[in-house]
């Protein structure tokens, strides 16, 4: 800005300004003293002023598009010296702000030469990453099942059960929960796991208990662990021949001691296995002499 001086006055004076000028106006364009005499017929009169310029504040360096995390707030201060006064688009006319929601925010902050306009623009952080834990599944009960809660850039993991790390081994049935943070937002993702019969079973149909050493046992092979394990055999009017508890042993074809004759004989099994429920199967089998 410029500012000018005019001395004139009434009676045909000379000026002398204090660069040696002789106008009646003196242009001002830096700030300093200044000073101007009058000289007339009569008499000399002089006056003087000073000029300060009034310095443009030093305006807050704000970022003009904000991203804050959801729940959290950021509290703008904007308190600068040299500003009169500040005013918000709600009419708020404090320098200070806090802003909690998304939304665009303007001030107008005066100053003695003029105004000064920041906007800024909030928006929530929203994360770019996916969480998969993968779909439903079923697990045999020897099986582990691996979950893995990796997502590029989160480095924070909470398990159903307050497991804190990346890979979560599940050897259980059950519903399994994480939650993954990078500090501001979270992720969440679960799977439920059950139970599936994994077990092979294979029964014979005959067998030859004739002291040779092969196929002298009649008994069922798993191909898993078993909880719970029966077998009976029975002749052909129901009578009940055999029963044994170990899956590892078998029917060696006798009755207290008595080789049984070559025919068809039924057999009943009860089994489970481990972490299912009971299995009941049936047939017939033919022993040989």
């Amino acid at each position: 800005e410029t500012l000018i001086l005019d001395a004139f006055v009434d009676g045909g004076a000379d000026y002398l300004w204090q660069d040696g000028s002789d106008g009646t106006t003196f242009i001002v364009s830096s700030p300093g003293q200044y000073s101007v005499e009058v000289i007339g017929a009569c008499n000399t009169v002089m006056d003087l002023i000073q000029v300060d310029y009034e310095e443009e504040p030093n305006w807050p360096q704000v970022v003009a598009d904000t991203v804050i995390c959801p729940g959290d707030s950021v509290v703008l201060d904007l308190g600068t010296a040299g500003v009169l006064s500040y005013a918000w688009d709600d009419g708020s006319t404090s320098p200070n702000y806090v802003i909690d929601a998304p939304g665009i925010y303007s001030v107008t902050m005066e100053w003695a030469c003029g105004e000064y306009r920041v906007t800024i623009q909030v928006r929530w952080a929203e994360g770019l990453g996916v969480l998969d834990l993968g779909p439903d599944t079923l697990l045999c009960p020897t099986e582990v099942l691996e979950l893995n809660a990796f997502v590029p850039g989160y480095t924070e993991y909470t398990w159903q059960d307050g497991a804190t790390d990346l890979i979560y081994e599940v050897t259980l049935p059950g519903q399994y929960q994480v939650v993954v943070s990078d500090g501001c937002v979270i992720l969440r993702d679960s799977i439920e796991v059950g139970w599936q019969s994994c077990c092979a079973v294979f029964v014979p149909n005959a067998f030859s208990p004739n002291d040779d050493g092969v196929n002298d046992k009649f008994r069922p092979y798993f191909e898993c662990a078993l909880s719970q394990y029966e077998l009976l055999i029975f002749d052909r009017w129901g009578a009940l021949l055999y029963r044994g508890t170990d899956p590892e042993n078998g029917w060696d074809g006798r009755h207290n001691g008595e080789r049984m004759g070559t025919g068809v004989y039924t057999w009943m099994m009860t089994y489970r296995e481990l972490g299912q429920d009971s299995q009941l199967e049936a047939g017939d089998l033919l022993l040989m002499r």
